[in-house]
């Protein structure tokens, strides 16, 4: 249910991409967007999978993803994850 609907759902940041695509992270559900009237879930690769989305910066066309797996990338179709490298066990990028 909760992937079309953002009720009881803890909202933790927005950010507007330069096409209007609105961007929602939460603590505990992943990310979401908002674009052409529809809410909907992303789904993130199970390697880079984090229910927790701190942070979101939008620049061109990527997304910056602040996450409890560290800094993901989106740019368009495909997730890097930027930080932390291998061999890291654990890492929260919380915004300042």
């Amino acid at each position: 249910e909760y992937k079309s609907s953002l009720k009881n759902i803890e909202v933790r940041s927005i950010a507007q991409s330069h096409n209007g695509t609105i961007w929602i992270g939460t603590m505990g559900k992943g990310l979401f967007k908002y674009e052409n009237g529809a809410l909907t879930s992303v789904e993130l690769p199970q390697q880079y999978a984090s229910d927790w989305i701190y942070s979101i910066y939008p620049e061109d066309d990527k997304i910056w993803l602040g996450t409890s797996s560290g800094l993901l990338c989106l740019n368009r179709a495909t997730i890097t994850q930027v930080f932390p490298e291998k061999g890291v066990i654990y890492i929260e990028l919380i915004p300042i």
